[in-house]
Parts: structure tokens; sequence; C-alpha cells
């Protein structure tokens, strides 16, 4: 009995704690002419609070992606809500190496 009541009283707690809130946002590129998938991890107390809050880019490696960090990094959401910053994941293309190319638009961030 007592340890249906603890499973009871662990699943209340994981479905109402508080938790990041992690999204997908299409941004703009005006030098690209298309749009670029980011990632950004807003802490829980985000709509609520007056304050505002620092933000943290997170680049990907090589062959990573926008969401590589919050899917990679499974602290991270721990980490926005007790520290209290945004993060935000950029998308540099497979290989891109985040290089800005004078010569090749495909290659711009």
């Amino acid at each position: 009995m007592k340890k249906t009541i603890y499973s009871i009283l662990l699943l209340l707690f994981i479905f109402t704690a508080k938790a990041a809130k992690v999204d997908t946002l299409q941004v703009f590129s005006a030098s690209m002419q298309k749009n670029i998938k980011t990632c950004v991890v807003v802490p829980d107390n985000y709509k609520k609070s007056k304050k505002a809050f620092p933000v943290v880019y997170l680049l990907h490696g090589y062959s990573g992606n926008y969401r590589s960090w919050a899917k990679d990094f499974k602290e991270l959401g721990k980490q926005v809500d007790q520290y209290g910053f945004i993060v935000v994941g950029v998308d540099g293309n497979y290989s891109s190496w985040y290089f800005d190319s004078p010569n090749r638009s495909d290659f711009q961030i």
C-alpha cells in the first residue's frame, strides 16, 4: 500500500513540477532570404517575471543542428530553471562552421 501511495505521489510530482519551456521558432534571414530554425529554451517563470533574463547562444558542432543542445544535454531545462537564463540554439547548417561566405549565398548567416 505504501509503495502505491509513493508511486502516485511521485507521478503527481512529475506531472506538476515546473519545467523550462522548449520551443522551435523560424527566424527569417535577410541575407540568406530564408527561414532558419532556432531552438529557444526559457525558464518556467519567464512569462510571470518582469525581469530581464540573460541569453546564452549555443552553437552546435559539425554534424549537429539547432536542437542538438536541447536534445543531447538532458539537464539543460533544469539549469535554465535553476539559474534563470534563456538558451538559444541556432542552426549553422550541417558543415558550415558558421562561416559567413562573401561568395556563397548558401553559406551566409
